[in-house]
């Protein structure tokens, strides 16, 4: 028996397992030649996208009802170590630990928050990187009315002002009003950058400024933290902001079980591959997603996002199963690249290329047909319906 093992169910997990699985369905190889299980932390597909947003109801769904029908084994469990040399995975389930060999591993391990060393910034903040998190958040604004009466109680400062501190500042001002009243909310969007989304380029940066200041968020740019307390944040220059309230959204790194391949990662902690998806000098593994440095034409190195692990899983399982096969691989390349950044209620903004030119187009429902239909996989459960969402085609999703 042939074995693929796919670690991660997030977006290049997921679709990594489905497209190995609709590859092997097509080959017509014999029932019970090759097996493929994915190892997750738990049974949930979280769309990270919307971990923002006030209600999460639908902001994970079970992985089972995916995997199953396409033949896939789901394993819930810790990846502990990833052993190259031996081909073998070690999984704890909860107070077990066991060793999953692999004929080929697709690593689509995610990223992790990037915390700096900062008093307190562990301790004190809040985050929406998992969904948990994100619901640790969403309770503790919910009981901001239960705390006491003081200057920070209905005050949030978000550290950060790129996307994801971008996002979920402009969600806030609503939130907190529907909590407070307008008068007692606010909204303090922090970074050491001197201006606002300073990674997302000059190009939407008007249009960023002029909804922030219409939500009436405030904001301290250029700035450096040096400590953060249960009821405030100092600055370098000793002064402070008094909140009960801190959201770190500061960066993320690819997941630190990387390490374990023995290999040379970039200054983000990913796992360069080549244009097959294949990790260098390791011929057995394939990698996808955050975690992956992966090329996306001649230039450009893929972001970390839903957009860019999609057709990455997809490709990377496609040529796992292909390479067991011994059938030829698939070349990944996506030279397209736009995004859709949501900023508020009512107020999104959609810009296309590397550039990041501003178009003119409904931004905010196209937004909320992104994070509530085109990301999602099939539904009805039907076999034939998963295989044609994995096949291995770069699309524009936004």
């Amino acid at each position: 028996m042939k074995r693929i093992v796919v670690v991660g169910g997030g977006f290049a997990g997921m679709w990594g397992a489905l497209a190995a699985a609709r590859k092997i369905d097509q080959s017509n190889v014999a029932a019970g030649e090759f097996e493929i299980s994915l190892i997750n932390r738990d049974g949930f597909h979280c769309i990270r996208p919307r971990l923002y947003e006030n209600d999460l109801t639908d902001a994970r769904i079970p992985l089972a009802p995916v995997l199953e029908p396409a033949g896939v084994t789901l394993i819930e469990g810790e990846v502990q170590a990833i052993h190259p040399e031996a081909n073998h995975i070690s999984v704890g389930t909860g107070s077990n630990s066991r060793q999953l060999p692999y004929d080929r591993l697709i690593y689509a391990a995610g990223s992790i928050l990037s915390m700096p060393d900062i008093p307190g910034a562990a301790e004190h903040t809040f985050n929406i990187d998992t969904f948990d998190n994100a619901e640790r958040l969403n309770t503790h604004l919910k009981h901001l009315p239960d705390l006491a009466d003081t200057e920070g109680r209905f005050a949030v400062v978000v550290v950060g002002a790129g996307f994801t501190g971008l996002e979920i500042a402009c969600e806030l001002p609503a939130r907190l009003s529907a909590l407070a009243g307008a008068a007692q909310a606010r909204v303090i969007l922090v970074d050491q950058a001197p201006v606002m989304g300073a990674t997302l380029g000059s190009n939407p940066r008007q249009e960023i400024e002029r909804v922030v200041n219409s939500l009436g968020i405030e904001s301290r740019l250029g700035v450096q933290i040096s400590r953060i307390d249960p009821d405030s944040l100092t600055f370098d220059d000793g002064s402070k902001i008094q909140t009960n309230t801190v959201i770190w959204t500061g960066g993320a790194l690819g997941n630190p079980i990387g390490r374990n391949l023995g290999i040379e990662l970039d200054d983000l902690g990913r796992i360069p591959v080549d244009g097959q998806l294949r990790v260098a000098g390791l011929p057995d593994i394939f990698a996808a997603g955050d975690a992956a440095r992966v090329p996306v034409d001649d230039t450009h190195i893929a972001v970390m996002s839903c957009q860019h692990a999609m057709p990455q899983g997809k490709y990377a399982g496609h040529n796992a199963a292909a390479d067991l096969l011994g059938e030829p691989l698939l070349d990944y390349r996506q030279p397209t690249y736009v995004t859709c950044l949501g900023l508020g209620p009512s107020n999104a903004i959609y810009t296309e290329g590397w550039e990041r030119v501003v178009r003119n187009t409904d931004a905010h429902q196209l937004k909320r047909d992104i994070v509530t239909q085109w990301i999602y996989p099939p539904s009805s459960g039907d076999r034939a319906e998963i295989f044609a969402a994995a096949e291995p085609v770069t699309v524009d999703y936004y």
